[in-house]
């Protein structure tokens, strides 16, 4: 009887000097992993005589490749834990029925084709990219070039936040509003200029709105060692701006508290108008004076005698809109949400006409995702319609 009750477990169990499933399992990943290795390898720097073309667009994937064969043997070892728990609580003479349509080949052959479908996957997407290709891109808008006031007025914090009760600086306000201008940009080209005693122009008219933005960080009043506050020099400074733009497809737009330090402005406002530009101003503050003390300027440079002085503000609506009239635009207040901005962008895109800028060539890479995906995804279907059991 005891004899009987050994054979089953004989040809169920494990024999000594047999690889178990967990290393097998392994051994097939190894061999799985050569195709990602010679793709890894041709990545790189060793092999591009070899393949210099090859890149991945999300090259830090393939370092998660490793640990697909570290949970596949993780998981062939927990299967192999519960069988063993199985046969524990069962009558041995039972063991080979449940195991004769059992088939560990198929088993072990279906855990190799479920890796080799995530292998696949992984590769995919990494975003594997060879060949290149041309496309020209032809792009039509308004010109918009942005003058913001970074002036030491613009410190002062009477602007109004989401949070009720809470208030914020005029400057930090004008950022904000700069963000969302290049969210809503379509195609249009945008300039950047920076303006207090003097205009600074920090980028011409692009498409490249990433490179206008990092400009926005730099926006302080030390970034422009001249105090007040210029608008006609502003103005003056964004006409040949506009240089390469179609007659009637210009629009300056102003972001200020309009406390303005010169008495030329409307003059350069119908300047700007006989150019065809038109000049929309937002204006940030409040029609109350605000006084900033000393303390919450900023501090003097090295070399520099201590400011003691305190500077009294308010928003100069009616001069802001007066130039705004004066060129067939329109003015907005600044508030919390956006609606101001959008305002003036929208009315400038129906009153102006869209110009085709020059068209541009550029050169993309191919990619070839589509094509590992699909192959993992074949192999996942087939891994689902294999069966570990016998025909019978």
């Amino acid at each position: 009887m005891s004899k009987a009750t050994q054979e089953p477990q004989s040809n169920t169990q494990p024999q000594e000097g047999h690889l178990s499933p967990g290393w097998m399992m392994l051994a097939f990943l190894l061999l799985a992993m050569t195709p990602v290795s010679y793709l890894l390898e041709l990545h790189g720097q060793a092999a591009q005589s070899l393949a210099p073309d090859i890149t991945f667009e999300r090259d830090w994937v393939l370092s998660l490749l490793w640990l697909v064969p570290g949970i596949a043997i993780l998981i062939s070892q927990y299967r192999q834990l519960q069988i063993k728990k199985l046969y524990s609580i069962i009558s041995p003479r039972l063991a080979p029925q449940l195991a004769s349509n059992k088939s560990p080949e198929r088993r072990r052959f279906k855990g190799f084709l479920l890796t080799l479908a995530w292998l696949f996957l992984f590769v995919g997407l990494a975003g594997p990219q060879w060949g290149t290709h041309v496309r020209i891109l032809k792009r039509k808008g308004i010109d918009v070039v942005v003058a913001v006031d970074v002036s030491e007025s613009m410190l002062a914090k009477d602007m109004p936040t989401a949070l009720r009760g809470r208030m914020q600086r005029r400057l930090a306000l004008a950022r904000k509003k700069v963000r969302y201008l290049m969210e809503l940009l379509a195609g249009e080209r945008i300039g950047i200029l920076a303006f207090a005693g003097q205009p600074v122009m920090l980028c011409p008219l692009s498409t490249d709105y990433n490179t206008c933005a990092v400009w926005l960080d730099s926006f302080s009043p030390r970034l422009i060692p001249y105090g007040g506050t210029a608008l006609a020099s502003t103005i003056k400074r964004a006409i040949p701006m506009f240089s390469t733009s179609g007659y009637n497809s210009r629009a300056l737009i102003m972001i200020t508290d309009g406390d303005d330090h010169e008495k030329d402005t409307l003059k350069a406002a119908e300047a700007a108008k006989k150019k065809g530009i038109r000049v929309y101003t937002l204006g940030l503050g409040s029609d109350k004076t605000v006084t900033i003390p000393a303390s919450q300027l900023p501090p003097p440079l090295p070399g520099e005698p201590k400011d003691t002085r305190s500077i009294i503000t308010r928003l100069n609506k009616k001069l802001l809109q007066k130039i705004s009239k004066k060129t067939s635009a329109i003015y907005r207040q600044a508030e919390v949400t956006h609606r101001d901005i959008r305002a003036l962008y929208q009315h400038a895109k129906q009153s102006l006409q869209a110009k085709t800028h020059k068209a541009q060539r550029q050169i993309l890479r191919e990619s070839r995702f589509s094509f590992f995906v699909s192959i993992g995804l074949i192999l996942l279907l087939f891994e689902f319609a294999f069966r570990e059991r016998r025909e019978s």
